[in-house]
């Protein structure tokens, strides 16, 4: 499997695609979030797949992972921010003053991440992992499983139970 970094914007679904490749590459994915981490892709060589959210713009680009980007409306992702923001971070910033910070914030994202995206990338927009999240998942799972001989197939059941909704560590 390939290492990756996934760069996401904030609020932009990566937990749920990260549920959705746990479900069908569970014995592959080692997973770090990486600006949370001292066990990240670059210093731990088990790490294959990471999550950063590149909020100062200084993450650099580095040929050697593969890149998934998610994406996500800005005017839904901020709001989101916001409320979580303000669940668990007891914010004070008016809402004016946070959605004006993060708009100028999401443009030089867009920049960087969408518009002089990696070569060597792939990205997954919020409404298309929402809309389909077993078609997403797969996308990804194949991009991830690019040039190796690892198979999911037999994972397809949960993944579409999971994709349903339907809970699939308590079967009945």
């Amino acid at each position: 499997m390939r290492k990756a970094i996934c760069i996401t914007f904030p609020r932009s679904g990566h937990h749920l695609l990260l549920r959705g490749l746990f479900t069908i590459l569970p014995e592959h994915l080692v997973y770090s979030e990486g600006y949370k981490s001292q066990h990240n892709i670059k210093n731990c060589e088990c790490v294959n797949f990471q999550k950063e959210h590149d909020l100062d713009l200084d993450h650099e680009i580095d040929e050697q992972y593969g890149y998934i980007i998610q994406s996500r409306n800005p005017t839904d992702a901020i709001r989101s921010w916001y409320r979580q923001a303000v669940q668990y971070e007891e914010l004070e910033t008016p809402w004016e003053e946070f959605e004006k910070q993060k708009r100028e914030y999401h443009q030089k994202w867009i920049n960087k991440w969408i518009m002089g995206r990696p070569k060597d990338s792939l990205v997954l927009t919020y409404g298309e992992l929402t809309d389909n999240k077993q078609a997403a998942v797969m996308r990804v799972a194949n991009y991830l499983l690019k040039d190796t001989c690892t198979s999911y197939a037999d994972k397809m059941p949960e993944l579409t139970r999971w994709a349903i909704g339907e809970n699939f560590y308590n079967k009945p």
